[in-house]
């Protein structure tokens, strides 16, 4: 671990943080760590080395149609908690991928979207949610890479559950790389040694 990240186990006192998150409390000596992870010196936020997502409003996410209902849908967002859809006009089929908005969230988390599309076809893959910020980059830059470089449609949701459509070499080239974001994400470098492995 370089001089910019120190790892830290739950109950650890963090040094200052610019922004809480659901992974840190407070106590009487400051910002304690509730899950083991990685505190950044240089944005003075704590990153969770692997957790579930917990649903936010306004969230754009990815989730799988599980049931329909009398007056909504259910949908997995892979989470421990689940998300509602009510209905309308638009119809929804279990087992649809679809991406969406988080609206609102109840005090037990349970999520309401909206604004659903239907992702058809493509890939699903799966990484902890507290790396997707790196699969995204500074301003959008790593999948502005990921998508040039492997010509695939790609749409990342904040629960950690990312969509590739295109054909299949270049979809498992994404996926290899989205998969060495997520194991590398601490490490300095990373955008260049993608660039490498998406050259190759």
């Amino acid at each position: 671990m370089n001089e910019r990240y120190t790892i830290y186990v739950p109950g650890e006192v963090l040094p200052k943080i610019k922004v809480a998150n659901p992974w840190v409390y407070l106590s009487k000596e400051g910002y304690r760590a509730l899950v083991t992870g990685v505190y950044d010196k240089e944005n003075e936020i704590f990153i969770p080395l692997k957790s579930p997502y917990i649903p936010c409003p306004d969230d754009y996410v990815i989730g799988v149609v599980e049931e329909e209902r009398p007056n909504d849908y259910v949908i997995n967002i892979f989470s421990p908690y689940l998300a509602f859809k009510k209905k309308n006009k638009f119809e929804l089929n279990p087992f649809e991928i679809v991406y969406g908005r988080i609206s609102f969230v109840t005090e037990v988390k349970t999520a309401i979207m909206e604004e659903i599309k239907i992702l058809r076809g493509g890939n699903i893959v799966s990484i902890s949610p507290s790396k997707i910020s790196r699969v995204i980059g500074k301003k959008g830059s790593m999948l502005t890479l990921l998508k040039e470089k492997t010509n695939c449609e790609i749409i990342v949701g904040k629960n950690g559950i990312i969509w590739i459509k295109g054909d299949e070499r270049n979809v498992n080239r994404a996926t290899l790389a989205i998969l060495k974001i997520e194991k590398e994400a601490h490490i300095p470098g990373l955008t260049t040694r993608i660039e490498n492995l998406l050259s190759e």
